[in-house]
């Protein structure tokens, strides 16, 4: 009877916690870092919801009602991998 309720709860601490991480992780870069991707520091919060709200994945599992990993989190890591080559460079 709590189960579908219990799901829902942690389907959304997942996805917040989700959010936080990849926010978190770009604040980390440095401005010339986040420049070279394409990023101003002001838009991230930005950037991750609006990925997270386009992403077929996101969409999907919200029509679905399942947790389903997040197309913006790939692509945040993505871009930390890519502005570590960068500094190895």
């Amino acid at each position: 009877m709590y189960l579908p309720l219990i799901m829902n709860v942690y389907r959304h601490l997942r996805q917040w916690h989700k959010r936080r991480k990849a926010i978190r992780e770009l604040a980390a870069l440095d401005d010339r870092l986040l420049n070279d991707i394409g990023i101003e520091r002001s838009e991230i919060e930005r950037l991750v919801d609006d990925r997270a709200k386009s992403s077929p994945s996101a969409a999907a599992a919200c029509r679905l009602g399942r947790y389903s990993d997040s197309t913006f989190e790939r692509d945040a890591a993505a871009m930390i991998h890519a502005s570590g080559r960068l500094l190895a460079h």
